[in-house]
This record gives C-alpha cells, structure tokens and sequence, in this order.
C-alpha cells in the first residue's frame, strides 16, 4: 500500500515500491487462498481511499484480505487486527 500526498491510498506491486527492511511475518491460514489472491488482484491500482491510521492501512488491507479468503473472524480495525493476527498467526 502506498499513499500520496493527499493520502490517498493505493494497493501495488512490490516492485513499484523502495524496498525496506521486514520487521515481523506472520503466517495466517486461510480456507479460500485462491479467493483471497484474487480480491488482492482486483485491487492493485486502484484508488483504496483516504488513508486512515485506525480503519485504511496496510494492516486493515491484509484483514480485508483474510476476510476475502474465508477468514470471517478478522476485525476491521488496526488495533483489533494485529490483535488477532498475534493471536492467531504463526510468527516466523
């Protein structure tokens, strides 16, 4: 996810972005992995909205992912989701 100067937030590839340094993984299961590659698909380049530290960022996009790939348990918030990911993700 990249933002511009209004904060309008946008979905890319990786390869259009500086790379940084990782600073945790977690890996999440998901009963349709195909449904959610293709919910992540859908919205590479187009416009995400405003970018929103507690509801539309980075973290509440990989909910949506989640959600998208079965995954009906992810909360919507920023605070909730990583919550819910150490919770329920395995960290590598």
């Amino acid at each position: 996810m990249v933002t511009n100067h209004r904060k309008d937030t946008t979905i890319t590839t990786q390869a259009l972005v500086h790379q940084s340094e990782v600073e945790n993984t977690v890996i999440v299961g998901v009963p349709d992995a195909h449904a959610a590659q293709r919910k992540q698909r859908e919205l590479i380049d187009k416009n995400g909205g405003t970018h929103n530290k507690d509801t539309n960022n980075c973290v509440t996009h990989v909910g949506d992912i989640l959600r998208a790939g079965g995954r009906e348990d992810v909360p919507g918030t920023t605070r909730d989701t990583v919550r819910w990911l150490m919770k329920n993700g395995k960290r590598q």
